[in-house]
């Protein structure tokens, strides 16, 4: 993600989170609730927060490729963090804009362009190397080629989906299909920032994954607490993660106090995109259910130091 779709999304996060009443007047759904009991939150005084690789940790590796993703799972990881959006002939790629250009070697939408077309695609085009240097070529993956690889393995998945629209809808359905087929419903999150894609795969999946918020789901389940309105009554809704940013606009999100206000609700708290040493500690030391991060070995030093353990590589090693 670039610095300026990272201010971009602080931006919009400010303006939901600023907008509470709107929010609230829209938090009842009707849409399947969260999972009874939520795996996501850390337990224990001596849990650690889960390693989240954004991206597949998109500083040794072009983002969304499987190269990014077999290196951060080789690494030791938690949680594989990628994006999926919809092509022309209805098969789910990960790539994170709705177009092609800015990562690939290619142009135009993402949704007008046929699977083997995006595949033939090079995914590596424009990545440079924390030393500078380039990365042979790497096609566009699947959704299918990337649950494959990964499916027999302990890893855990946060899956965002991209498309809004009657697209969303469609790319929820195959969404949610792939997790049931795969037997991955219990080792995912999905998240959306279109409300609409949203409710469309949690009625696709039928409540039997877990989801993150949209901003005017997240909004009210963030500021309630502080003005003492979330109460025993509370009812959270469908959603089981908060992924929020450190802040949004003046508001610190990443505040011990409201980390705990969240998981007394039952809501795991995981925090994007973490790349600065001293916010992945505090974060690590205020209770943070996940930590996401474009630099995996950045993270998992930080943790070691820290006296946390670390997640095992996969495969493990010999």
């Amino acid at each position: 993600m670039t610095s300026a779709s990272r201010r971009r999304r602080r931006r919009r996060w400010a303006l939901a989170l600023g907008t509470l009443a709107l929010a609230w007047l829209l938090a009842g759904t009707g849409t399947p609730g969260r999972l009874e009991g939520n795996p996501w939150l850390r337990q224990g005084l001596e849990a650690r927060p889960l390693v989240i690789a954004h991206g597949g940790g998109l500083a040794w590796a072009p983002a969304n490729t499987l190269a990014a993703l077999r290196l951060a799972a080789a690494t030791g990881v938690d949680v594989l963090e990628f994006d999926v959006q919809l092509s022309a002939d209805g098969a789910l790629v990960l790539m994170h804009d709705s177009t092609v250009d800015r990562t690939t070697d290619g142009t135009g939408p993402v949704i007008a362009q046929t699977l083997s077309t995006l595949q033939g695609l090079n995914a590596a085009a424009h990545f440079v190397g924390p030393r500078g240097q380039a990365h042979p070529f790497e096609p566009v993956p699947s959704l299918e080629a990337v649950l494959r690889a990964f499916a027999g393995s302990p890893l855990r998945f946060v899956i965002e989906l991209k498309n809004d629209g009657e697209g969303g809808a469609q790319a929820a359905r195959v969404l949610a299909e792939a997790l049931r087929r795969h037997h991955l419903e219990d080792r995912t999150i999905v998240g959306s920032f279109h409300r609409e894609t949203l409710e469309a795969f949690r009625n696709a999946g039928q409540g039997r994954v877990a989801t993150s918020g949209a901003p005017s789901e997240v909004a009210p389940l963030v500021l309630l607490p502080l003005l003492g309105l979330a109460g025993a009554a509370f009812e959270p809704g469908p959603v089981s993660v908060l992924q929020v940013p450190v802040a949004a606009g003046p508001l610190r999100l990443a505040h011990p106090r409201r980390i705990a206000q969240a998981q007394a609700l039952g809501l795991a708290v995981q925090f994007w995109t973490v790349n600065d040493e001293a916010a992945m500690e505090a974060l690590a030391k205020d209770g943070a259910d996940g930590i996401m991060t474009d630099d995996v070995p950045k993270l998992r030093a930080v943790l070691q130091e820290a006296g946390f353990g670390l997640p095992d590589p996969w495969p493990p090693r010999p």
